[in-house]
């Protein structure tokens, strides 16, 4: 695995991904994670600056005109390899949300939200770098 995309890696399962990657016996050259705000991200940032393979780029996945300087920015440190793996973690949730707290307005709206960005364009524009 040389180039790895994880979305999401502020916190949760994509942070804990990203740890686990770089525990492997040959971690990928090239582990790129994304969250929405760097300032939220201080784990995140703090492995940065011991795995020089971690590049951090921030994107808010439901822009879409963000999508081509993500690709850009991969395609910068990839060069023809391109990436060879995509986990699509990203999401959008309070950290105190309780499924049994959501009204289906809001889950439709939230799902709405998540499946036009993080899971459904966003793949297709990515996965061309």
């Amino acid at each position: 695995m040389n180039s790895i995309l994880i979305t999401g890696c502020n916190r949760g399962l994509g942070l804990g991904l990203v740890k686990a990657l770089l525990n492997l016996p040959q971690p990928p050259q090239h582990l790129f994670t994304t969250c929405r705000n760097r300032e939220q991200a201080k784990e995140l940032e703090d492995l940065a600056k011991k795995h020089s393979n971690i590049h951090i780029l921030e994107i808010d996945l439901r822009n879409f005109d963000a999508y081509d300087k993500l690709v850009a920015d991969i395609e910068g440190v990839t060069k023809d390899q391109g990436l060879n793996v995509l986990f699509n973690n990203a999401g959008i949730a309070p950290k105190s949300a309780r499924i049994t707290a959501v009204r289906s307005q809001g889950a439709a709206r939230h799902l709405a939200d998540q499946h036009s960005g993080a899971y459904h364009a966003g793949p297709r524009r990515v996965c061309r770098s």
